[in-house]
């Protein structure tokens, strides 16, 4: 009951994220807009900034446990293929 705020603030900013890579996809791939590719990476990797804190903290904490919670790799996943995709 005490982390329903957390997990409410990170599920916000993962709803964010989407939202602008479907807007991403939309003008870039689609739309062919080259013009709005940079502010809205700028805004994707503000929205990975979140994620990758709380996952850094939970590392730091656990340790090595860490990688004993499969989840954890989905976790890890999902940020560093979000910046693979924001560099490509």
């Amino acid at each position: 009951m005490y982390a329903k705020h957390i997990h409410y603030f990170g599920a916000f900013i993962h709803f964010i994220y989407l939202g602008l890579f479907a807007i991403y996809v939309n003008l870039i791939y689609l739309d062919r807009d080259f013009e709005a590719r940079v502010p809205l990476c700028w805004c994707m990797l503000i929205c990975l900034v979140y994620p990758t804190f709380y996952d850094g903290l939970q590392l730091w904490n656990a340790g090595m446990t860490y990688f004993e919670d499969p989840w954890n790799f989905l976790d890890q996943g999902y940020i560093w293929f979000g910046v693979a995709n924001i560099l490509q």
